[in-house]
């Protein structure tokens, strides 16, 4: 499997919509769409905001079909208070 295709298998596996990930990028979903067929070049810059949209370490996309998931993390208020 390759960068593009695991890519667009990760995004499903999220349940986002390729108009979702496109609106996220500022990007439009016919662009994004040929960016998951292997039509789009991926810089890394790309590759690290679309990893950070689906929430996977970059270098998953290259070890084959087991995602494992970050959490987002919101910190309390009162963390949040003491990190200012």
């Amino acid at each position: 499997m390759n960068l593009h295709s695991t890519i667009r298998q990760c995004r499903k596996a999220r349940h986002f919509s390729q108009e979702y990930i496109a609106q996220e990028l500022a990007m439009s979903q016919s662009t994004y769409s040929r960016l998951e067929h292997g039509d789009w070049p991926i810089d890394d810059a790309l590759l690290l905001k679309i990893a950070g949209l689906l929430r996977v370490c970059p270098n998953q996309f290259y070890a084959g079909n087991q995602f494992v998931f970050m959490a987002a993390v919101h910190p309390t208020p009162d963390v949040a208070e003491e990190l200012r």
